[in-house]
Order: structure tokens, then C-alpha cells, then sequence
């Protein structure tokens, strides 16, 4: 009897923690859907408010959609504001984002309008080069090459 009781107590324990997990994500679903429409407003600083908030909450829990509506709103707040930090939140909910499931990130850009593909693709970049940096001082990536002084004639100078 004692291991039923034991058995039906961690149940219901799990079934309590799989609730408020799906509530967390359904409450930043909400709360991003807030902040889209507060951007289509024209009320950025609302928006900015909401971000942060869920941002301050920390990222566990979140979905990569979650995620990705995230950093697509950050890139576009950083377009209405002088704080450069929306860009590295939102570079790292991309990252986080990509460790959870790079093919749903992939498919969440389906959802995207052009502009926010726009936003989406900067903030992968920015990411991208975070990740991979690229040894700029090799060979491919030297000055002459890049302006291509190779198709230069020299100047007839008198």
C-alpha cells in the first residue's frame, strides 16, 4: 500500500510539473502576441517592457518558436531604440533557440513576414559568426583580394 501511495504521489507530482511547464509557455506565447500587437501599434516601449520581462525570467521553459518570436521582436525594437543590448538578447535567444531544435527554428521561419525573415536571418548571422568566427586575416580574406587589386591596371603616372 505504502508503494502505491509513493507511486501515485510522484504522478501526480510529474503530472503538476508537465502543467506548469505548458502554462509557462502558453503565458510567453501570450505575452509575445501582446508585444507583437503593441509593436504594430506603435507602442514600443510597451513592447520593450514585455520582452524584458520574459527575459528576466530566463529562457528555461521556452519553446524555440517562443525563442525565435523573441529575437525576431528584439531585432525590431532595436530599430526603434538606441539600446544595442536588444541585439545581443536577442542573438542569445536565437542560440538557445538552436540548441533546442535548429529544425523547428528552421520551421518557425515559415510563420515569418518578409520583414521579420529580415530580422530573423541578421540576428542567425550575427549568431553564426559568434559561434564560427572566421579568421579574417587569412588568406581569402586579404585586403587586395577583397577590392580585387588583381583587375587593376597601374596608373600611367607622368
Amino acid at each position: 500500500m505504502k508503494k502505491h501511495l509513493y507511486l501515485l504521489s510522484f504522478l501526480f507530482a510529474a503530472l503538476l510539473w508537465l502543467t506548469a511547464c505548458g502554462s509557462a509557455a502558453d503565458a510567453a506565447s501570450d505575452q509575445l502576441q501582446t508585444a507583437d500587437e503593441a509593436m504594430a501599434a506603435g507602442e514600443y516601449t510597451q513592447a520593450q517592457t514585455i520582452v524584458d520581462n520574459l527575459v528576466a525570467k530566463g529562457y528555461k521553459g521556452l519553446s524555440e518558436d517562443n525563442l525565435g518570436r523573441m529575437a525576431v521582436l528584439l531585432m525590431r525594437l532595436s530599430e526603434h531604440s538606441d539600446n544595442d543590448e536588444n541585439i545581443a538578447v536577442a542573438t542569445e535567444c536565437y542560440r538557445e533557440a538552436a540548441v533546442l531544435s535548429a529544425d523547428s527554428l528552421h520551421a518557425f521561419t515559415s510563420t515569418l513576414t518578409p520583414e521579420e525573415l529580415a530580422n530573423f536571418f541578421l540576428v542567425k548571422r550575427i549568431a553564426t559568426g559568434i559561434d564560427n568566427p572566421v579568421d579574417l586575416t587569412a588568406e581569402e580574406f586579404t585586403y587586395e583580394d577583397m577590392i580585387g587589386f588583381d583587375s587593376i591596371a597601374p596608373l600611367d603616372l607622368p
